[in-house]
């Protein structure tokens, strides 16, 4: 058979690219673009993105979120960038967290492919990790949220970052060095789980594809370029808020993660793609593991294991790095061959250094491949696809909500404070962060944003949170012992109609339109607005 030359092999190779992120695209931007706001959260970072347009893009001192005085120390690149293009094309910073998003998702396939072409050293595994990573639910369904302004644009600077870093030590050079420098610089300034993955990564291709001192001093200098590069964020942060603040997320992770112990159980379960049926990129992934461990090829299954073991909050969406590449290995070199075998043609398994992998071209030889993979590109397709879907009708904010802040924002005094009870989970409820937001009224027991307050204060907010949500199916009583219990006055109860995309009928409600201590100031569809009479504004 006539080998294709490299350039066509190039362009060929492209092409399944461009393919992937085009559809990858449309599946990523279906749901936003019939949403009437940003999918799920993105509430504190649109006003973090309002306040610096409004400080002349010099850093705030702290963030007007939800009159919470909240230290500006959030990595801001991201921000810088969407409130330069909503200043300079005049658009909106709401639609643009609506939209944005789910654009650098989609940007985040090329660079996939990128990485995954130095690691993987075979047409055929590549092309299988591109699709792969482009419809996994989970590399799309944090990416695509308002939040996603910075999740998306730290996945793909962190992509980029790992080639680069690859690079350095798999090719035993120094040349590599300044882009790694720059690149790990913007993860940095990007997105704070970004740069812990992205350093772990670094850690990991050290480890297994150099351990020599150059390697180390490369690493070394690196390091400590990054940390020059990116210091007028990070001292300026110092300065103003001292160690604490930028220490302040890592114990609120760590209140809400997982024990080590659990981390390592989660390892056996192997689930953590999302998928909405069988879970079968995950059973792919873990084929994938069996593979390389069969071949003492050890890179892609510690890749993996660290991520999660260092950083579980937001381990899982980076897992889906080496998870994609090993569910490609274990379909080039197990699968299809033996599906091959099975039909009486040619489906030798290929050795640990990619010898006797298919070509892209007898990837699809047979009809048994072909069915496979055209089953696994629809079933992924359909998956992701309800990834966005579930967003949109279960944690986003509808038209109802919309109407409601806006009538809280015409009708009440800028000082007024509320309660919102939502029945949701205190960090996926998209009506509890938006509305400080789009209101400017205070919730009283919005928990976003306080991860950025090193009080030792986060566990008691959320459990705050959680007691609130059960006073819906109690009286006033309820409410009041909340309200002493925090120490904080109550000027407006505000009841959502819906938990997800069920309606509700909140006991609550019914209560306090008995109440002489309440009053109903509002009804529509979506909610209903009491006035506590003893302490509205």
């Amino acid at each position: 058979m006539t080998q294709a030359s490299p350039g066509k092999k190039d362009l060929t190779m492209w092409g399944i690219v461009l393919y992937a992120t085009v559809l990858g695209a449309g599946v990523r931007l279906a749901m936003p673009v019939n949403s009437v706001a940003p999918l799920n959260d993105g509430g504190f970072f649109y006003s973090m993105i309002l306040d610096l347009q409004q400080n002349n893009f010099v850093l705030p001192l702290f963030s007007s979120y939800n009159a919470a005085h909240i230290p500006f120390v959030y990595p801001p690149l991201a921000f810088y960038f969407s409130a330069l293009i909503s200043t300079f094309f005049h658009l909106p910073v709401f639609d643009l967290l609506r939209l944005l998003p789910p654009v650098v998702s989609a940007l985040c396939i090329p660079a996939f492919y990128l990485l995954a072409k130095e690691i993987l050293r075979s047409d055929a595994q590549v092309a299988l990790a591109v699709v792969i990573f482009a419809f996994i639910p989970r590399t799309l369904d944090w990416p695509v949220m308002g939040g996603g302004i910075t999740r998306s644009f730290g996945l793909l600077l962190a992509l980029l970052a790992m080639r680069q870093l690859y690079l350095m030590f798999a090719a035993d050079s120094n040349r590599h060095v300044p882009l790694a420098i720059l690149l790990g610089a913007l993860v940095v300034c990007t997105h704070p789980e970004a740069a812990v993955h992205t350093a772990v990564t670094a850690a990991i291709f050290y480890l297994l594809r150099d351990r020599s001192l150059a390697g180390l001093r490369r690493a070394l200098i690196t390091g400590a370029g990054v940390a020059i590069l990116s210091a007028p964020w990070w001292l300026t942060a110092l300065a103003r808020h001292g160690a604490a603040a930028l220490a302040a997320p890592i114990a609120a992770a760590g209140g809400d993660s997982a024990s080590f112990f659990v981390r390592l159980l989660a390892l056996f379960t192997f689930n953590f793609t999302d998928e909405y049926f069988l879970a079968v990129v995950a059973v792919l992934g873990l084929a994938g593991l069996a593979v390389e461990l069969a071949r003492r090829q050890y890179l892609l299954p510690a890749w993996l294991t660290a991520l999660l073991l260092v950083e579980p909050r937001g381990g899982p969406l980076y897992m889906m790095i080496p998870h994609a590449l090993m569910a490609a290995v274990a379909l080039d070199s197990l699968i299809l061959p033996g599906l091959k075998t099975l039909a009486g043609q040619p489906g030798k398994i290929p050795a640990a250094d990619g010898a006797g992998s298919a070509s892209l071209k007898v990837l699809l030889d047979g009809k048994a491949p072909k069915i496979v993979l055209g089953y696994l590109l629809l079933y992924t397709l359909i998956s992701s696809t309800m990834a966005s879907v579930t967003l949109l009708q279960k944690y986003t904010l509808k038209p109802a909500d919309l109407e409601a802040f806006q009538w809280v924002r015409s009708n009440t005094a800028p000082g007024a404070q509320f309660v919102l009870l939502t029945g949701e989970n205190a960090l996926r409820d998209a009506s509890s962060e938006w509305f400080p937001a789009l209101t400017g009224r205070r919730s009283l027991a919005t928990l976003f944003g306080y991860e950025w307050v090193n009080d030792g204060r986060f566990p008691q907010r959320r459990r705050d949170y959680d007691d609130l949500q059960r006073c819906a199916g109690q009286d006033q009583g309820c409410l009041d012992e909340w309200s002493r219990d925090t120490g904080q006055a109550i000027d407006y109860v505000y009841i959502r109609k819906f938990i997800e995309d069920r309606p509700v009928q909140p006991a609550l409600a019914g209560y306090l339109s008995l109440s002489n201590e309440y009053e109903q100031v509002y009804e529509s569809g979506g909610a209903v607005i009491f006035r506590h009479l003893t302490g509205a504004q």
